[in-house]
């Protein structure tokens, strides 16, 4: 089993540099023969506070190309 580690996506609508780095890891992914990716924390840059960027995160993660989950 191919297991791929992302964290740190800090994902939010208000900056699109965080949006380039998880594409660039989901280009890679797709590329593998990955059988699961967990992501390890800090999805959003501020879920907690700002519920907005829990849909956007949600969004974003939408399409990945192996089974998701998130610690």
């Amino acid at each position: 089993m191919q297991i791929a580690l992302i964290s740190d996506t800090h994902l939010t609508p208000f900056e699109p540099a965080f949006d380039a780095n998880l594409l660039a890891a989901k280009r890679w992914i797709s590329t593998q023969a990955i059988d699961l990716t967990i992501h390890l924390g800090d999805i959003t840059a501020d879920g907690a506070v700002r519920s907005d960027e829990l849909g956007y995160a949600a969004a974003q993660l939408a399409d990945w190309p192996s089974p998701l989950r998130m610690i």
